[in-house]
Parts: structure tokens; sequence; C-alpha cells
């Protein structure tokens, strides 16, 4: 993923790039995301802490904000 603001490429481990691509619909708690993968991608539901910690290093890296 290109960032534009940084002008940084970042190489992103699943399930951060199908995350940022549900993010695309608007901000949601861990539980909406979970349901927009699973509705998405056609994906068995998600371990809710591997999602919360790459949730965490998008934000880390500045690529989505908390709200």
């Amino acid at each position: 993923v290109f960032d534009r603001r940084s002008g940084a490429t970042h190489l992103l481990p699943e399930p951060a790039p199908a995350l940022l691509a549900v993010l695309e619909f608007g901000p949601a708690a861990l539980d909406e995301l979970k349901a927009r993968l699973t509705r998405r991608f056609d994906i068995e539901e998600s371990d809710e802490a591997a999602l919360a910690t790459r949730l965490r290093e998008l934000l880390d890296v500045g690529l989505i904000e908390a709200r």
C-alpha cells in the first residue's frame, strides 16, 4: 500500500489488505469488521485477536485512525 501523505510504501500481511478494503465503507467496531470481511471475501470467521493486531499495526503506521 502506498501512503501518499508520507510517500512510504507498506507491505501488509493478511488480513490487513482485506481490512483496508472493508474500511472503505466507513468506520466500524471489531464485530462489524469481522462481519464485513465474512460477507465481502466469503471467508470463515476471523480470529478476533489477529484482527485487533492488524488494526493496531495499521493505526501505528498511520493508514487508519481511531474514532
